[in-house]
């Protein structure tokens, strides 16, 4: 084999490994923007449910290093702990936010915020209203 045949080799297999490994770096960021996406999504609805459940207020704190959901402030017990999206290698904006269901379901310290998920090229917002109504585009 001369060394012109391997150069044509070797960028023949750059070209294949370049289509191949470029959809799945895509689909491979979408999955963790998603996964970050529900976990503060679940975080925000076991609030709910629980402020419900318990008859008083619960804390959801949101940070691009940690998710904390609480009850509180008098006798402040742990309902949910887990690493926030930066785990994922997720950005998050805002990086962090602070908002309290009441057992109505309103949620004080959220008018209508607005979390933007970002890795790569794939971007996703949960937004949720102060009456509590989460949703995600």
């Amino acid at each position: 084999m001369t060394i012109l045949e391997t150069m044509i080799a070797a960028s023949i297999i750059g070209v294949v490994a370049a289509t191949v490994i470029r959809p799945w770096s895509a689909d491979a960021d979408r999955a963790r923007v998603e996964t970050a996406e529900s976990e503060v999504l679940n975080a925000y609805r076991l609030a709910q449910t629980s402020a419900a459940a318990l008859g008083r207020a619960v804390t959801v704190a949101i940070a691009t290093d940690s998710v904390l959901v609480t009850t509180g402030p008098a006798d402040s017990a742990v309902l949910l702990r887990s690493p926030g999206p930066a785990a994922l290698g997720v950005q998050l904006l805002p990086t962090r936010h602070v908002a309290v269901f009441e057992p109505t379901g309103m949620a004080a310290g959220a008018a209508n915020v607005t979390h933007v998920f970002t890795r790569g090229a794939v971007q996703r917002r949960l937004i949720l209203s102060r009456l509590g109504r989460i949703r995600v585009n």
